[in-house]
């Protein structure tokens, strides 16, 4: 695999696993903002990038909202 972006959906199931408070948030980011299973995969594609350029194996710490401002999102 060359580029995340380009990620089969089981590449994304291999590579993308989500800890269960990451799973929480986004799964509270579908149903605020009306997010589709498209958009779900792609989320799981940019952490996984992210935590690629951290060199870490995790992607959880790119989907915690301490890295942006995803609270306020949902709570609008």
């Amino acid at each position: 695999m060359q580029f995340n972006a380009r990620m089969s959906d089981k590449e994304i199931k291999l590579y993308c696993t989500v800890d269960e408070e990451s799973q929480k948030l986004i799964e509270m980011a579908i149903e605020k903002l009306g997010l589709s299973a498209r958009a779900y995969t792609k989320v799981l594609k940019i952490a996984r990038t992210i935590a690629d350029i951290e060199g870490d194996e995790n992607i959880a710490p790119a989907m915690s909202p301490r890295r942006s401002n995803t609270e306020a999102l949902i709570e609008k």
